[in-house]
């Protein structure tokens, strides 16, 4: 018995709420991100022995320029069936489902 369960969706819909969503969370990240660049590149300057400049430059970018545009691409990497279940699937799913659960009485 092969049983799919497969839901229509909207995929303007679902990157509006996303981005809706993540909205003020994107902001505060952006801010972040230009904080640790302008660390960065003073402890860059400082010409401290230590790592922690390339790592603040690093996550840095990737704050300011990387987080929006991944979020938009990530949406759509992620596989969402569009096909509604077919009406051979959606009885055999209703007897499925009926033998599941017992009777009303």
């Amino acid at each position: 018995m092969h049983i799919s369960m497969w839901v229509p969706y909207d995929e303007q819909r679902m990157r509006r709420f996303y981005r809706h969503t993540a909205r003020r969370q994107l902001r505060t990240f952006r801010i972040l991100g230009g904080v640790l660049i302008t660390l960065g590149v003073a402890l860059t300057a400082m010409d401290l022995p230590t790592d922690l400049d390339s790592i603040n430059l690093g996550v840095g970018l990737l704050f300011v320029f990387g987080l929006g545009p991944m979020l938009g691409k990530s949406q759509t990497a992620v596989i969402v069936p569009k096909n509604a279940m077919a009406q051979e699937q959606r009885a055999e799913f209703a007897t499925f489902v009926n033998t599941l659960q017992p009777a009303a009485s």
